[in-house]
């Protein structure tokens, strides 16, 4: 069976004096025909072209996409741009 999920997180993205909204985007999807799952993510800011990240399920594909975003969120705030959804430091709360 082919299908899709998306799962979208407003997040705050503060950089120096200026602070703005953004959108974080995760769609998944299987293909049964090629034999895995893929999720395509963007970040505000820091990845704003969809990027993947392949696995054998969907699941594996999800949780792949899940570590290299707080990663990128996590080297954004080497650069000095804190991305927050609930509370600023929280990372995104991923």
């Amino acid at each position: 069976m082919d299908f899709q999920v998306v799962f979208e997180r407003e997040l705050h993205i503060t950089q120096g004096d200026t602070e703005r909204v953004g959108v974080l985007r995760i769609s998944c999807d299987n293909d049964t025909a090629a034999g895995f799952c893929r999720c395509m993510f963007s970040i505000p800011v820091i990845q704003e072209q969809m990027r993947p990240s392949y696995g054998d399920d969907m699941l594996q594909a999800l949780v792949l996409a899940l570590r290299s975003i707080r990663s990128q969120i996590e080297g954004a705030e080497e650069r000095g741009i804190v991305i927050w959804w609930a509370e600023p430091g929280d990372r995104g709360a991923l």
